[in-house]
Formats: structure tokens, sequence, C-alpha cells
């Protein structure tokens, strides 16, 4: 049994991909998108249900990308998502990145 599907069957499967698609809900897409890549081969080695839910979370990564590409990255950022505010507090989010953010909800876009 490879490592990938003995990962999968325990309880840190579900952790993971539920932080990732916290992580995903509060706009913090580049994030997610380097979690996956990091972790491309567990990823693919996943079996049914677990490649599911992997799948449905990489074509919410994907449907997001869309928007930012058309209204500039970061504009899905939860600006009030304690995790956004950590982020922002730590300088780990661009001024660029919150503007986009404020001129997407001005807008009246929503995820």
């Amino acid at each position: 049994m490879s490592e990938a599907r003995t990962l999968s069957a325990t309880p840190l499967f579900k952790d993971f991909i539920t932080i990732l698609g916290n992580l995903l809900s509060c706009g913090l897409l580049d994030t997610v998108g380097r979690a996956i890549d990091w972790h491309r081969d567990w990823f693919d080695a996943l079996k049914h249900p677990e490649s599911e839910r992997a799948s449905d979370l990489r074509d919410q990564l994907a449907t997001m990308r869309e928007v930012e590409e058309k209204h500039g990255t970061g504009c899905l950022l939860d600006l009030d998502h304690p995790t956004v505010v950590k982020m922002i507090k730590w300088g780990r989010v661009s001024d660029e990145m919150i503007e986009n953010a404020k001129q997407f909800k001005i807008a009246g876009q929503s995820k």
C-alpha cells in the first residue's frame, strides 16, 4: 500500500482537505495552489472517495483563479476573515491584493 493511500485513509486527509477548503473560502488561492503543487504525488495517488474531494477542491481553485484573472489577484480575499487579517498583519498579502479585494467588493461581486 502506498504512503499516499495510507495517509488518505486517516483523519489527516480530511483535516488537510478541510484546511485547504477553508483557505480557499477566505480567498487564499496561492496558498492552496502551492499546497496542491507541493503534494501533487499524494493528491494524484488518492483513491475514491478521497480523490473526488480533492478533485472538487482543484476545480474550485481553477474557477476562482479565472475570477482573479479577470478582476485581479486577491480580489476574492475575505478581508474580514481572521486568517486573512493575520496574513495582512504579517505582510503576506500585498497592498495590490487588498485593493483588488476592496474594489471587487465595492463592485458588488461575490465569490
